[in-house]
Order: C-alpha cells, then structure tokens, then sequence
C-alpha cells in the first residue's frame, strides 16, 4: 500500500468542516491528521480528530479509486466508513471526492489535485499530500494509542482488539486476555 498525509489544502469547504467528514467541527474537538492509503484499487482514509487538544478519535472510510483515461480526474467513492465509534456506521450513506489536475512530483513525494467548486468533498481549492515511508503511519498511529486497523470503537471483541491494535500485545495489562487493564486512548 501507499500512503500519504494531507498537509496542506486551500478548500474553504473542508475548512468550514473541519476535516474531511465534519465531525472535527463537533465542540472540544478539531482536526490533528488525515491519510489516504491505496492499495490496487482500493483506498482508505483515516482522519484523526483531537478532543480538548489530544488525537484520540479516529474515524476511517473505505473504499475504491480509479483515474480518468487521461489522467487528469482522481475520484475517490466511500461506500463504508467507521465513524463516531461506530464500526460501519449505519448513518454513514457514502461520499464521493473527484479532483481535477492532479499533479504527483516525479519521485512521487508529493501529490496536488485541484477540486472544483461544484464537485465533491472539500470543493473549490487545492489539496496538498506528501507521500509517507513505509510504516510511517502507522508509527504515528501507534504513538497516538489509536488503532492501526478501522476506527476508534470502544466496544471490541478481543479478535477485533488484536487487529486494531496489533502494538499493545498478548503479554501486556493485567488479567488473562492479554488486554484487560490497557489504558486506550479514550480512557
């Protein structure tokens, strides 16, 4: 998979929104990250929100990419999506994102895609995305307590436990699953 960080974007819309799916204009709580991973045709976006200035929400959307013929359209199409703590939330109907004149860096460090003020998420500006080292995200991620694999639910199973957060262990907490007792990022 390659993944990138948005580090920079001109959108009044998704300023307005705070982020990509609005949730970081909910009160005590504002944007910290936003990665994008693809994977054949596959993408994944993972927006990290702060409450009462620490990274501890993450909600991710799933779904696929492709490019027009000519290179110059990037549409994104999210049809599920772990948000608010819910894993794939009911409330979540899909969202689309197309980009016009996107522009990748030679070395591939560096990506540009103009939106158009009629269409798609974060329309009328520039978005800005700078490409990650293989295992940088999830280092970040990892930093952050938050899960490596779908959103931040409070509720999981311990199988689900062990995907999401790969980096806590069987042998650490107390008690005789391994994780009872780990101090997660909500807690």
């Amino acid at each position: 998979a390659v993944c990138a960080e948005q580090v920079g974007c001109t959108s009044a819309d998704f300023n307005t929104r705070k982020g990509l799916t609005g949730l970081g204009g909910a009160p005590f709580t504002s944007p910290a990250a936003l990665f994008y991973c693809y994977d054949g045709g596959a993408v994944c976006a993972k927006e990290v929100l702060r409450l009462f200035g620490r990274p501890v929400l993450l909600n991710e959307l799933r779904g696929e990419y492709g490019f027009s013929p000519d290179g110059a359209l990037m549409q994104e199409r999210f049809g599920d999506a772990d948000l608010g703590g819910q894993r794939s939330s009911k409330e979540f109907a899909g969202a689309t994102a197309t980009t016009r004149h996107v522009c990748i860096t030679a070395d591939g460090a560096v990506r540009v895609a103009k939106v158009d003020a009629a269409v798609g998420v974060g329309a009328g500006g520039y978005l800005v995305y700078k490409r990650l080292a293989a295992g940088e995200m999830e280092a970040w991620l990892e930093s952050k307590r938050l899960p490596l694999v779908g959103g931040t639910v409070p509720t999981l199973s311990m199988e689900e436990m062990r995907e999401a957060y790969p980096y806590l262990g069987e042998g650490e907490g107390a008690g005789g699953d391994g994780f009872a007792g780990i101090k997660l990022p909500w807690s």
